[in-house]
C-alpha cells in the first residue's frame, strides 16, 4: 500500500492527512485527527461520509455522514468498546482507563 501524507492543522485538533493507494490503483483519502490523546483514522467514503475507527481499540468503528457526526458516532462506539473489553477481561490500553468519552 503506498502513502502520500500531508499536514494540515485545524484550530482545535492534530490533524493528519494522507492518501492511500486501494486495490484499483486509486486513492482514497484517509485522515488521522488527535483528541485527547487518542489517533481516529477517518477514511472518506465513495459513496458520501466517514469511516471512522480507533486505532489503538481493535474493531471500534463508526460511521458518519460529515466530519463532525463521525466524531460523535464513535464516541458510541467506544462506550460500547470498553463495556465489552471490561466485562470479557480484554485489557484497555491505559489512556483510555480513565477516559471520560462524553470530553473527547
Amino acid at each position: 500500500m503506498n502513502w502520500i501524507v500531508g499536514n494540515s492543522y485545524p484550530s482545535n485538533l492534530d490533524f493528519r492527512q494522507a492518501f492511500c493507494e486501494d486495490e484499483e490503483g486509486g486513492f482514497m483519502k484517509v485522515f488521522y485527527v488527535i483528541r485527547s490523546g487518542i489517533v481516529f483514522e477517518l477514511q472518506e467514503e465513495p459513496e458520501g461520509g466517514y469511516t471512522i475507527s480507533v486505532p489503538a481499540l481493535p474493531g471500534c468503528i463508526s460511521y458518519g455522514e460529515t466530519f463532525e457526526k463521525a466524531m460523535e458516532m464513535i464516541k458510541d462506539a467506544i462506550r460500547g468498546w470498553l463495556e465489552v473489553a471490561r466485562s470479557e477481561g480484554i485489557p484497555i490500553p491505559e489512556q483510555f482507563e480513565k477516559i471520560e468519552v462524553g470530553a473527547i
